[in-house]
């Protein structure tokens, strides 16, 4: 989340309060801020907007200036529908992306600094963010790339898996009818990110299961987790954990092979919400 003290001083910033931030020689790019001599005009540039855009998301949030250079100079730009043009560049990243030209500095003679601000995501089964077929993450005043399993738990904060986030997860897969043929970054894979939240419901599975109190409950919970396996099987992912995966996954089940990983999905659904008691 951003920092609201931060939000608060430039939403009040003008021209002679932007030039005095500016001065202060300790202040530089970090993993907050971030500063662009121009728009990101043209198509050429997609690309790169997404990547500073989801690294913040994927992060801790951010600021982009646009209109101050690396020096941080302040040379204005001057961008017609700013909103609109971001909105068709950043379409590709999903609605998970939280942003706003939130203020815009006027420099006179037509020239103006755009502040962006970018939350970050907040619900970790929507994180990581994917541009381009790549993970990036906002790192001091620099912009890392994710290209492997381990990269990700390295990267982000898995430990708030729940069983409601797990069934907030189930719900997303069972509810689309295309599922199993177009997953929602690049058609016909499982992206890394679903990839290493199946290797944490299976975890947090077998931790439940080795607390578990009853020898009725422990039945019940080597049903979910047999069913899950099957289900993950069906995909040829169940060593994830442990596997190297360094893109993602291939899914392409086709006829009778896409009926019986629905059954197989829908069977370890039913189980997991009987034994947690979703109805």
């Amino acid at each position: 989340m951003l920092n609201q003290k931060t939000v608060q001083q430039i939403t009040l910033f003008n021209k002679d309060d932007l030039s005095n931030w500016l001065s202060d020689p300790g202040l530089t790019e970090n993993h907050i801020y971030e500063f662009k001599a121009e728009f990101y005009s043209g198509n050429d540039n997609n690309e790169e907007c997404r990547k500073d855009f989801s690294a913040f998301a994927n992060y801790l949030g951010g600021f982009i200036f646009i209109g101050i250079d690396d020096s941080k100079n302040i040379c204005g730009e001057n961008v017609n529908e700013i909103n609109k043009l971001l909105n068709d560049k950043l379409k590709p990243l999903g609605r998970s992306l939280e942003w706003s030209v939130f203020k815009t500095i006027d420099l006179g003679n037509r020239k103006y600094v755009y502040v962006i601000a970018i939350e970050e995501v907040c619900h970790y089964w929507e994180k990581p963010l994917i541009s381009d077929s790549i993970i990036h993450v906002r790192g001091n005043a620099c912009v890392n790339t994710i290209s492997s399993i381990g990269d990700v738990q390295n990267s982000f904060d898995f430990k708030r898996f729940t069983p409601s986030d797990i069934r907030y997860f189930e719900e997303l897969l069972s509810s689309r009818e295309d599922i199993l043929e177009k997953w929602s970054t690049t058609a016909d894979v499982i992206p890394i990110h679903y990839a290493r939240i199946f290797a944490h419901c299976e975890a947090f599975l077998e931790s439940e299961l080795k607390n578990a109190a009853s020898v009725e409950t422990k039945r019940a919970l080597i049903n979910v987790i047999d069913s899950f396996k099957s289900w993950c099987g069906s995909f040829g992912i169940t060593e994830i954990r442990s596997s190297g995966i360094t893109q993602s996954a291939e899914l392409s089940p086709q006829g009778s092979k896409s009926d019986e990983i629905k059954v197989k999905l829908k069977d370890f659904i039913e189980k997991f919400n009987k034994i947690f008691n979703y109805e």
